[in-house]
């Protein structure tokens, strides 16, 4: 530890993860806080684990639920999920109660928390199950890829989606499935999804 720096930091342990944000990690006695870059202490160490902030927010976990903070340290979304992941592209996968959803950073869910699986996007799409229904959906919760249309009721519309907090469904629509494309393997064959029929 380099004995020049402040003496509010001469007996933590440093835990440098990423210099891109404007505060830096750190650990003492197995609790989390942050610092600036002249190694003054911004957010005391009072989380049992943190991560990096990523697009202005900390996903730090308080007991055993996780929430988001600022860079003042004021919590911007409370800590009342059993798992969360940091933001990426303005939203966030998150898990409450067994069902995984996605949010924005006002904590608002964008796409519902009611899915048994749930990926991370992986450009702009991401992996769902939802009881015996499969597929690929976008950021705004509309599927684009279904990788079987047997997982998916012979409809003219069909719910691909649990009702959030507001009561709102949303739902796709024959036309839309019929219209959609999807990689069977890595390799280059593709194929248009079976229609829906009547």
């Amino acid at each position: 530890m380099d004995v020049n720096q402040p003496q509010e930091l001469k007996n933590y342990h440093d835990e440098v993860t990423d210099h891109t944000e404007e505060l830096i990690r750190f650990k003492v006695n197995d609790m989390h806080g942050y610092k600036n870059r002249e190694g003054k202490e911004i957010i005391p160490p009072t989380y049992i684990a943190a991560w990096q902030f990523s697009e202005g927010l900390a996903l730090v976990k308080q007991d055993k639920k996780w929430g988001y903070i600022n860079y003042k340290g004021k919590i911007v979304i409370d800590f009342i999920y059993d798992f969360a992941d940091s933001f990426s592209q303005g939203i966030a996968r998150v898990r409450l109660e067994k069902k995984y959803g996605y949010i924005n950073n006002y904590g608002e869910e964008v796409i519902p928390i009611c899915y048994d699986e749930l990926g991370r996007f992986n450009g702009e799409v991401a992996f769902f199950k939802q009881g015996k229904k499969r597929g690929y959906f976008n950021q705004r919760g509309e599927v684009v890829e279904t990788p079987t249309n047997q997982d998916l009721p012979k409809q003219k519309q069909v719910s691909l989606k649990c009702k959030n907090a507001k009561a709102e469904q949303s739902t796709i629509t024959k036309k839309q499935l019929e219209n959609t494309n999807y990689s069977r393997s890595r390799k280059t064959r593709k194929r248009s999804s079976s229609k829906v029929k009547n």
